[in-house]
């Protein structure tokens, strides 16, 4: 239960100290490998988390793709009543938008970059996902049902 196996005949499977490619007759799959010991990524997976928040995917991609428009690094402002997105681009270029929202919160800024929530949010098939905080340069976690992932901040 909760297992799913997946049974494929490999046509080909190629690799070397850094890559590692296996071709099938309907995909090719391609990653580099890890050199050296792989990180402790135990030491990053916050134990517990001090805000649970539920938002609305569509409106916080819209949120997101307005400033990633100008920069994909976002600054998100977390206030009691909405997330102030901006940009983060060091050019003459700047991008602010507001998503009304019960935050909930003290005034909390995270900078990330938003391709990492985006592509956790494209695989959500649902109008709502939670994020997870601590504190401002913290990893904190994208959650919807069993899918989380674990997102680094940019360190402000």
């Amino acid at each position: 239960d909760g297992i799913f196996y997946l049974s494929i005949m490999f046509n080909e499977i190629i690799y070397d100290n850094t890559n590692l490619i296996i071709n099938s007759n309907n995909f090719q799959f391609f990653t580099k490998l890890t050199n050296g010991t792989f990180p402790d990524y135990e030491r990053i997976i916050p134990k517990s988390l001090n805000y649970n928040i539920t938002l609305p995917k569509d409106r916080f991609i819209e949120s997101l793709n307005i400033i990633t428009s100008v920069s994909n690094e976002v600054k998100l402002i977390f206030t009691k009543t909405s997330i102030i997105f901006e940009s983060l681009s060091q050019e003459n270029s700047e991008a602010k938008t507001v998503l009304e929202h019960n935050i909930g919160l003290e005034d909390l800024t995270i900078a990330i970059d938003s391709r990492h929530i985006l592509d956790f949010l494209n695989v959500v098939d649902s109008n709502e996902f939670t994020l997870g905080l601590n504190e401002q340069n913290l990893p904190f976690v994208l959650k919807y049902n069993n899918l989380k992932t674990i997102i680094m901040p940019i360190v402000l």
